[in-house]
């Protein structure tokens, strides 16, 4: 054999993975080689090598200038990112490794069908997301014996401490060493069979460190040890934008340019109002900085989603956003008031879980909507007919670890916010920073790339503690991708007065959305807003260029509602004026962006 290479994945994403090439030469000096290969993924970037051809499943990769001469033993290592097939990483075949001397027959690489980077063992371990101090590492579980009925365990040795762990249990941990046990719904395991195991943890000396010495038993059965490869040098996985992977020594060759598209500013005049409609900044100052953005120097969205920069959010072709809709409640029940990321509404009055609302909704001219609660087949209805007409969806209170909410947001995942951290009961602030930073490991844990939403404490009240723990809890994120939510429902107009306490928003780092609703509730307690104070809420965050949703769409808890029958054609009085009366009316106010145009065109075409 003339040639000994590996092939290996050393990050993971929902969508696509970073793959590596070691590839020795076994044979005499090569000036100047070319990689043959079959793959059915597409190639979006790639490092040390370049793309001669690709026809069909087959790529040619060609050197570099600078590493043309492959002497005899020497290895070269090519990295790229690539999409996955059907939602698994499948490896190249059929390689042929040539110089100027011929080619050589005999294969250059292992063949790996699994989406891991060690085949045929009991178990493999790779990393899914990273962070500053942690990561959150799988471990894929394969029962190469017998069936494992009524239970099974695996041990292992690793450095580190876990912190979180998914679909098992930590049985006893004793120094380095580890045994995990099944739970109560996946205790069998049968012959060829794959469990996969998620865990958060810490890094050791800023670095992953994988789990070695593992062995998988049950009944009896024990499978022998198998040692993983350690990982000294992993990629954060969090991103398949424009980031170089580490050991990644030249720049990447096949990457895709984006643009920025703007549109002119214009005023509006409304009696004694005049509003600028600056939703699209032209400037030369606001247009450096998109991009700045977009050249690779910070997040990129060379994939969809929305991402953070600055104080506004872009779309995945680089243009603003600014969200402004109304709230629509697929299902309302059994919220407890945590607020936590995982506290759906799972049963209660189903109230649109056919989203035939979101239809009606859409006719207002609202450019978002958030989308709150229901089961995954009911939110995944109300989220494709709010993407098929055209809004953004604010996602709140359905259970992100589901696979089928998994699944529909990742579908969606260009037009999402991650509604999160909800409306906490407290008021203190370190733990309010603290709880947030945890849903933000929990929710990016999970593969999401979605901005993330924290909303303030008391129920939203506190919009002084995104002003004081908002930057922390941003900079927490791998992705820095932290939208921030106050209500102004209750005592804004009390805590300072809207005109002022909007000021202090809009001048914050990073974007923040804005509840505007009359409850009613907060005269009758001697605190809250007048009457109409939503009205002045509603006018001045379109004024400064704050996101905005109105609560709510229909009935639904508290609050005065903008249909009285779920349909467009029963507007209330309030709902008037959101839609209609408003200086900042949704039916000319809520500016769509060509991306989210396009949403119902790519829909239909799929």
């Amino acid at each position: 054999m003339n040639t000994e290479s590996n092939f290996y994945t050393s990050a993971e994403w929902y969508s696509g993975f970073t793959g590596k090439l070691d590839v020795t030469n076994k044979s005499e000096h090569f000036d100047g080689w070319t990689l043959e290969f079959e793959a059915p993924f597409e190639i979006t970037e790639i490092w040390d090598a370049k793309i001669i051809s690709k026809e069909g499943n087959k790529y040619v990769l060609g050197n570099l200038d600078y590493n043309k001469d492959l002497a005899s033993g020497e290895t070269e290592t090519i990295t790229f990112n690539a999409d996955k097939v059907d939602g698994e990483i499948v490896a190249p075949e059929h390689y042929s490794l040539s110089s100027s001397n011929g080619a050589v027959e005999s294969p250059a690489l292992e063949t790996i069908t699994t989406h891991n980077n060690v085949d045929s063992s009991a178990a493999s371990f790779y990393i899914s997301a990273e962070w500053y101090d942690g990561f959150t590492g799988k471990l894929d579980i394969t029962n190469k014996s017998e069936n494992l009925d009524g239970g099974w365990k695996l041990e292992f040795e690793a450095p580190f401490e876990i912190t979180d762990i998914w679909d098992a249990k930590i049985i006893n941990k004793e120094g380095n060493k580890y045994v995990l046990g099944n739970l109560d719904y996946n205790k069998d395991l049968a012959s060829g069979q794959t469990e996969t195991i998620t865990f958060n943890a810490n890094k050791i000396e800023g670095e992953v460190v994988a789990p070695e010495n593992y062995s998988l038993s049950g009944n009896g059965v024990a499978n022998e040890p198998v040692a993983i490869k350690n990982i000294s040098e992993p990629e954060f996985s969090g991103d398949a934008g424009n980031y170089t992977p580490e050991g990644a020594t030249g720049k990447p060759i096949a990457l895709e340019n984006t643009t920025v598209d703007n549109n002119e500013n214009f005023r509006v005049e409304d009696g004694e109002n005049t509003f600028d409609d600056d939703s699209a900044d032209t400037s030369s100052s606001e247009i450096a900085k998109q991009e700045d953005y977009l050249d690779g120097s910070e997040n990129d969205l060379n994939d969809s989603h929305l991402q953070v920069k600055g104080r506004f959010l872009y779309d995945a072709n680089g243009d603003k956003v600014i969200m402004r809709g109304i709230e629509n409640v697929v299902r309302y029940g059994e919220y407890q008031g945590s607020g936590e990321w995982n506290d759906p509404y799972e049963n209660g009055s189903l109230i649109d879980g056919n989203g035939d609302c979101v239809d009606e909704l859409a006719k207002t001219g609202a450019n978002a909507t958030r989308l709150i609660g229901g089961r995954p087949e009911e939110f995944e209805n109300a989220l494709e007919k709010a993407v098929d007409n055209n809004l953004w969806v604010s996602v709140g209170h359905v259970d992100f670890r589901d696979k089928k909410v998994i699944e529909t947001i990742q579908d969606n995942e260009a037009y999402v916010t991650l509604h999160a951290q909800g409306e906490v009961i407290h008021e203190d602030e370190n733990k309010w920073r603290e709880d947030s930073i945890q849903a933000i490991k929990e929710i990016r844990s999970l593969g999401y790339k979605a901005p993330i939403e924290i909303t303030a404490g008391f129920y939203g009240q506190r919009f002084e503690m995104i002003l004081n723990q908002g930057e922390a809890i941003l900079n927490s994120d791998p992705l820095k991708n932290v939208v921030f939510v106050t209500q102004a429902y209750s005592e804004i107009e009390n805590r300072g007065g809207v005109t002022a306490n909007l000021d202090k928003l809009a001048n914050f780092s990073a974007p923040v959305l804005v509840g505007a609703s009359n409850f009613g509730i907060g005269t009758q307690n001697g605190y809250g807003n007048k009457p109409n104070t939503y009205k002045k809420v509603w006018d001045e965050t379109y004024k400064r260029d704050l996101g905005s949703f109105y609560w709510a769409w229909s009935d639904a808890g508290y609050g005065d509602v903008v249909s009285s029958n779920r349909r467009f054609d029963g507007l209330t009085s309030v709902g008037d004026y959101i839609v209609n009366d408003s200086p900042a009316n949704l039916s000319s106010h809520a500016p769509k962006t060509e991306f989210l145009l396009d949403a119902a065109v790519d829909a239909n075409a799929a």
